[in-house]
């Protein structure tokens, strides 16, 4: 199976989360100055999350079947907060945080003069909403779980590359960095992402600090999902990520960027997530899990950044 995937046509229009996402940094005209730089330094740390999507559409990847577009996936708005946080605080955590400032917000909201809590982050870290304790999350549990977000430097110890072997001319996977083969074991659930350059990104998965969310940083994504990965070869996909919500044009996406580097697609067994209601194009695999044969959200080595796992694994091969 080889589809083409256009990238003119990765964006034709404007999505309604990427106008909701620049509303939602607009102050109102009468927003003092030291509120207005705030507000400026928020829709910078917004444009994080639309990075690239204009850039993207200027390269091609060719196949030769049938013509296929696709859209990026953008971070879900669920976990906007997570992002726009300097300490990138676990977003569930925040979103409780969020309703209780929006509920004292509205408690005040006939109260004259400005102040400095009408920002959600202020409160949280200087206002009243430093003393609240929530029954679903207490402040110390707010202060100790922070997501991973990589910079470009941190991000090449996820990246991978494709190699094929001369003898049977599979399509195989290797780290970028370290050139080793990679496996993923079945202690944890591994995920990856696609960047709009069409780099792949592998690591496991620790609930709370890291996340599909992790390797880009929060920027758009071109596919993304769990894996599983066993002597370079991918035996499985689910494309599923609460983080971006990919849709099937772009786990095709996925396919075809696969199939181009000279994997067999044909040969993976495509999970149909759980949620998804649209046709699938695959065949049907309807004993097949990945959490069957790997762990969900294992966060057994919490006291492990995740490349330091990544390089004991290297080591051990």
């Amino acid at each position: 199976m080889i589809i083409e995937v256009n990238r003119r046509h990765l964006l034709p229009d404007v999505r309604p989360d990427a106008i909701e996402l620049m509303q939602c940094t607009k102050p109102c005209p009468s927003t003092p100055p030291h509120a207005a730089a705030r507000w400026q330094q928020v829709r910078s740390r917004m444009g994080q999350l639309t990075r690239g999507i204009k850039r993207c559409r200027l390269r091609n990847i060719s196949g030769e079947s049938e013509h296929v577009t696709c859209r990026p996936s953008m971070l879900h708005k669920d976990f906007w907060l997570e992002a726009l946080d300097k300490q990138h605080r676990y977003g569930f955590h925040l979103r409780a945080f969020h309703k209780a400032w929006k509920l004292e917000m509205a408690e005040r909201e006939n109260e004259t003069g400005t102040s400095e809590d009408a920002s959600f982050f202020h409160w949280l870290d200087h206002g009243n909403g430093k003393n609240v304790d929530l029954p679903e999350c207490s402040q110390q549990q707010l202060r100790t779980t922070q997501v991973e977000y990589c910079n470009a430097e941190q991000r090449k110890s996820y990246e991978l590359k494709f190699v094929s072997n001369e003898e049977d001319d599979i399509g195989r996977v290797q780290y970028a960095a370290s050139a080793c083969v990679v496996n993923t074991d079945e202690l944890s659930k591994w995920i990856f992402v696609i960047d709009l350059s069409g780099r792949m990104y592998l690591g496991r998965k620790r609930k709370g600090r890291f996340h599909h969310s992790s390797f880009v940083s929060g920027a758009p994504i071109l596919a993304a999902g769990k894996v599983i990965i066993k002597n370079g070869i991918i035996i499985a996909v689910e494309p599923h990520s609460g983080h971006f919500k990919p849709r099937l044009e772009n786990l095709l996406a996925l396919c075809s960027i696969l199939a181009n580097h000279g994997v067999d697609v044909d040969n993976i067994a495509f999970i149909k997530p759980k949620k998804w209601t649209c046709a699938w194009p695959f065949p049907p695999q309807p004993d097949l899990e990945l959490e069957d044969f790997a762990a969900s959200d294992t966060d057994y080595s919490a006291d492990k950044s995740d490349s330091e796992e990544l390089q004991t694994l290297q080591l051990e091969q």
